[in-house]
Parts: structure tokens; sequence; C-alpha cells
């Protein structure tokens, strides 16, 4: 959220708390969490927590991706044609949409086996590649 607020310049500055109560007061990502929120790019898990500490999966990456540039107004042209991952059967419901829209956008992509792995850690590497991918 930090990453993506800071991209459309989010005022970073702790004025207040979290709606959720598995977030420190005084965390310096508050603002972008609280964005995030009221943009419609994540409502947090369905038990009512954030779990700011927890990697974020693959699949939701993608899902707050499209949501950010929903949220946004940003656009991006398909540039991928018959987008096909072996394991598309593994994503969940509320995901597959998003991860489909944003691989046809070139903005996500898979794994050198041909999966996307939805499950997995969304890594630092794949945070630059995917801003680097926003950009160009």
């Amino acid at each position: 959220m930090t990453v993506l607020g800071r991209m459309v310049s989010v005022n970073g500055v702790v004025n207040g708390g979290s709606a959720f109560g598995d977030v420190q007061a005084g965390m310096y990502y508050i603002p972008y969490i609280n964005w995030a929120v009221s943009s419609g790019i994540t409502k947090g898990y369905e038990d009512g927590s954030f779990k700011p500490d927890q990697a974020i999966t693959r699949q939701e990456m993608a899902v707050m991706l499209g949501r950010f540039l929903k949220a946004t107004n940003k656009t991006k042209p398909v540039t991928v044609n018959n987008v096909n991952f072996a394991d598309s059967g593994q994503f969940e419901s509320w995901a597959r949409a998003e991860i489909m829209d944003m691989a046809a956008q070139g903005l996500i992509k898979g794994m050198p086996d041909g999966s996307f792995a939805p499950r997995s850690p969304f890594t630092r590497a794949q945070v630059a590649q995917v801003l680097y991918n926003l950009d160009h």
C-alpha cells in the first residue's frame, strides 16, 4: 500500500489511527492503508484484520493492482493475447479476472514454468518489475 500510495503522492503524515485492530498506532504506513481502503484498493481480510506484517500473495497483488488502476483512472492497453497459466485452476474465484486482466495488460507475468503461482509470496523483485511495467 505504501508503494502504491507514494506513486500517487498520498500524504504520508500519520495523523490518526487505522480501522484495523492489528495495525499498531503511529505506524508510518497508516495513511497509505487508510487511503487504500477509502479508494477501494483493499478491504483487509474477512476477519477484519489487515495483517500488515504478512507477505501478500501474487493473486492478492493482482487484485490490488487492478483496483489501483481503477481508483486512479490509469489504463494500460491489452498487449498480451490468449493469456494462459498452467495452474489457472488454482486461482481463487475472487482473483481470477484480475489476474487475467493484469497479465493481458502486460503488468504481471507468470513463472518460467508457465504457472502463475497464485499463492506464492509477492517478492520485492516482483514489486520492482510491476512498478517498472506500470511506468513503461
